[in-house]
């Protein structure tokens, strides 16, 4: 006869279901924190392209060299095969020669949330005069 053999011990069944808990919490907090960086990702993808539509917008503007002849328009822009959807305002700053011009984008999907307000100024803040300008301070 053989002697006994002894007896291997392996894990129970309580001990593997609050293995698999364990591993289960640890994952589905992995996928939430991926899921929160590609969410982060996408939103700083369209801020980044909403603020490249204003700044667009912005730059025709001041291509024409004129204070626009609006108070307020809208239209429509495409940028990185996205339509994008622009409103513009153009505002008094109360000083001589400047305005002010904001510059709202949204998306086509959602018009009514706007993702991004870029604000600019239009003109020379300095006074015209016939000669040299002497700003207080500078040497004579």
């Amino acid at each position: 006869m053989s002697a006994p053999i002894d007896r291997i011990r392996g894990f129970t069944l309580v001990e593997v279901l609050i293995a698999l808990a364990v591993v289960a919490v640890g994952l589905g907090a992995a996928v939430a924190v991926v899921n929160q960086s590609v969410y982060n990702a996408f939103d700083l993808q369209e801020k980044t392209l909403a603020s490249w539509v204003a700044e667009n917008k912005l730059a025709e503007i001041r291509a024409a060299a004129a204070v626009p002849d609006f108070d307020e328009a809208d239209g429509d822009s495409e940028l990185a095969g996205r339509q994008w959807r622009w409103t513009a305002e153009v505002k008094e700053t109360g000083v001589e020669n400047v305005t002010r011009i904001e510059i709202g984008v949204a998306t086509e999907e959602a018009p009514e949330i706007e993702v991004v307000r870029l604000i600019g100024f239009l003109g020379v803040a300095i006074p015209e005069t016939g000669g040299d300008v002497v700003w207080e301070g500078s040497p004579q």
